[in-house]
């Protein structure tokens, strides 16, 4: 192999060649123009170089991928490097400043036209040697790729021709201002600092931000929260937001209204509990919600000794005032799974109703100990899709205190273990508060001495910061953020039925934890430690606004067509959706083109038609720069005059309607303009004869518009007609 030194000035030629001509790639017919950074340059190596090498020049921190690495300085400083061949080029950027790494090849998609005698010619006279093909496009490696890309592409014999680029992909997110954000680990975990000096594990969360960049939500999805109740007009949570029913309020010894489901004492484990679903977002303070655009229906029910149907009531008002997911952190001390008929009733009779119903597993585990728990009645019903919620904990291990059950469905992120099952842990969940120094912050009891300590204040400065917490946990926790995220599932596709959105939540989960997700063979990818996984919010939405299991997202249009005749294609509107993106045929018949008239971008495409044959319409449809579905409806379009099929009387596309019969349309109006002989005519028929289906004549006319057949008995006729640019056409008809 040659050495650098033999071809050096010859790849300074092609470095300074680029910043002296105009920098642009083609991507399709569009240039896209480049901007040089200056004294940044991009060696690209031809195999790996040894680290002396890199060392030498200062390579080895400046790695963008493999053999490709950033130089910053005069170009000059490195031209002595031996014994291996390397390109230079300079770093580019976009004009939104994305850096655009060069590398020494062009990507390619040849024209289906193009014969393999020019693409072999084409291949020679710039020296291409194909590294990679696929079905879609081929790379090829070449010496100066900006410039013999612009080149190739300009011979009309590819889609496309750009150089290879090396540049950043990210992923979407929506970070949220709210001041205690960092602190809501359960929601994007990046390794931070938590409570009580223990950190985070990357990416052990639901993916929340991820999801925001979709959808936070939509006020039409309610999630009714059965618990200690809800402050109203919380600063986190505006009375706006919130539903707050007639006779919400089942605690019969709080002192308040019973149309009042406001917490009382230091009672706000529904507090946190709505504030984990739906707390403001980007408002400067507090913590974000999960689905912070849906709207809460607080159920206020007592916490002690009472009869089971106050919490059959409850769970009835609720499903029977439109709560779409009903979220319960409370239970019974208790494993009998039908413990109250009246409580497994109410829960089936919603589920029944379309409202999907979750319930924690309880806190009855102490695997540090070995104890693994049990879970207890009402998360232990035998119901048909009853959600039961585990605990993972920072870093996606299972909770010390969730229990090991078949019955566990799903986990989300909660605090590791109680201060008395492992020293140094503690709640560490943060959300809501009761407003002032009742509820959680200030921290009131004894039992958890010494963390939380009796009198602590978490957090102790910053907006309101009496109005929230950073001392929830459980599976109280967990619970709340898989009904926020079945929220956002809802806002994106709101015709997923409960079974449709229980099998999607379980199966766009995280199988994370090193559990064991076989061991029941009837129940594939579940673990009896995390159910089927850790919940994900990004994939639980992607997935419903791409399922294909709503039979409601559909085109509709006619599938009949005719050269020249032009039709609207409906797609059946998504949830979420920005852009609709429509291909059509392409080709001609005589001078019929396919075309698209209008709505490109909207879900009604209008188009004429062109090609006969059988052929596809299809609609992408995007939420930013997701896909979130794709549908498509095939079309048979046959020569109107040679058996073709009608369109539906429409003398603007169908060259008939029942009574009168007109020529063929231009692609651009009713009535086709020509030129003939420099003078601007429609078309007419020189000549039209109608046949019966016997082949008697029965009706002619010479110079016409059109003809009227109204007369006509009703039967099957075969028209034949000689328009004025002497096309020869002929049609069958069915006249009513």
């Amino acid at each position: 192999m040659k050495t650098k030194n033999y071809i050096t000035a010859f790849i300074l030629l092609i470095c300074l060649s680029i910043n002296a001509q105009e920098k642009f790639y083609y991507a399709f017919n569009q240039k896209v123009f480049l901007n040089t950074v200056p004294n940044r340059y991009i060696i690209e190596f031809e195999r790996t170089p040894d680290n002396s090498t890199l060392k030498k020049k200062s390579l080895e921190k400046n790695k963008i991928t493999k053999n490709l690495y950033e130089f910053s300085g005069k170009i000059n400083q490195i031209n002595d490097i031996k014994n291996i061949e390397y390109q230079i080029n300079p770093l580019l950027k976009t004009k939104d400043n994305l850096l655009m790494y060069i590398k020494g090849s062009v990507i390619l998609r040849w024209n289906e036209d193009t014969s393999q005698t020019q693409k072999e010619n084409l291949i020679k006279k710039y020296n291409l040697k194909k590294t990679k093909t696929t079905r879609l496009y081929e790379v090829y490696k070449i010496v100066n790729s900006l410039k013999t890309s612009q080149k190739i592409y300009e011979t009309g014999l590819v889609k496309y021709c750009h150089p290879e680029f090396i540049s950043k992909v990210e992923k979407f997110e929506h970070i949220p201002n709210d001041e205690y954000f960092s602190n809501q680990f359960y929601l994007h975990n990046t390794g931070q600092q938590l409570n009580d000096n223990h950190f985070g594990t990357l990416d052990a969360d639901i993916d929340a931000p991820e999801a925001w960049d979709i959808t936070k939500g939509s006020n039409n999805v309610v999630v009714a929260i059965i618990d200690e109740g809800v402050t109203n007009n919380h600063p986190d949570l505006p009375s706006s937001r919130q539903i707050r029913l007639t006779g919400s309020n089942f605690n019969p010894d709080d002192g308040l209204s019973a149309n009042d489901p406001s917490p009382h004492n230091n009672g706000n484990h529904g507090n946190s509990c709505a504030g984990i679903v739906g707390a403001e977002m980007d408002n400067s303070q507090g913590i974000a919600g999960i689905a912070p655009e849906c709207r809460i229906m607080p159920i206020k029910i007592p916490f002690g000794n009472y009869s089971a149907q106050i919490y059959a009531d409850a769970i009835t008002l609720a499903a029977n005032n439109g709560a779409n997911v009903i979220s319960n952190s409370w239970g019974y001390s208790s494993t009998n799974p039908n413990l109250f008929p009246e409580i497994v009733t109410a829960i089936e009779d919603a589920i029944s109703q379309g409202t999907v119903v979750l319930f924690a597993a309880g806190n009855t585990a102490h695997h540090a100990n070995g104890n693994q728990g049990t879970v207890n009645f009402p998360a232990n019903s035998n119901i048909p899709l009853l959600i039961t919620v585990g605990a993972s904990d920072r870093n996606d291990s299972q909770a010390n205190y969730s229990p090991t059950s078949d019955l566990i469905d799903i986990v989300a992120p909660s605090h590791s273990a109680y201060n008395s099952q492992i020293s140094g842990e503690a709640f560490n969940i943060w959300t809501i508060d009761m407003p002032g120094n009742d509820g959680y912050n200030t921290w009131h009891s004894a039992w958890s001495n010494p963390l939380p300590a009796v009198g602590e204040i978490l957090p102790s400065s910053g907006i309101n910061h009496l109005s929230y917490t950073g001392r929830m946990g459980g599976t109280s926790a967990s619970t709340p953020e898989v009904a926020a995220v079945i929220a956002l599932v809802l806002s994106v596709n709101e015709t997923l039925s409960v079974e449709e959105t229980v099998n999607l939540i379980l199966n766009s989960t995280d199988k994370v934890g090193g559990y064991n997700y076989n061991w029941d063979l009837n129940r594939n990818g579940h673990s009896r430690e995390f159910g089927f996984g850790r919940v994900n919010a990004f994939t639980a939405v992607q997935s419903a606004l791409s399922s294909t299991v709503s039979q409601s997202h559909y085109i509709t249009g006619p599938s009949q067509l005719t050269p020249g005749y032009r039709a609207f294609y409906t797609m059946y509107p998504y949830p979420n959706a920005t852009n609709y993106v429509w291909s059509i045929p392409t080709g001609c018949h005589y001078h019929y083109c396919w075309g698209i008239t209008q709505g490109q971008g909207t879900n009604t495409l209008g188009i004429k038609a062109g090609k006969t044959g059988r052929q596809d319409i299809t609609c992408t449809i995007y939420n930013g720069n997701t896909i979130i579905g794709s549908q498509y409806i095939t079309v048979n379009v046959q020569n109107p005059y040679n058996g073709g099929g009608g369109n539906g009387g429409n003398p603007c596309g169908g060259n008939f309607i029942p009574d009168v019969i007109y020529p063929p349309t231009d692609d651009d109006d009713c009535n086709e303009i020509m030129n003939l002989n420099g003078l601007t005519e429609r078309i007419y028929f020189k000549k039209i004869t109608i046949y019966n289906f016997l082949g008697q004549k029965v009706l002619e006319q010479t110079n016409a518009q059109n003809l009227d057949i109204s007369n006509l008995n009703t039967g099957i006729y075969i028209i034949k007609g000689q328009l004025s640019n002497n096309d020869i056409m002929t049609k069958k008809i069915y006249k009513n």
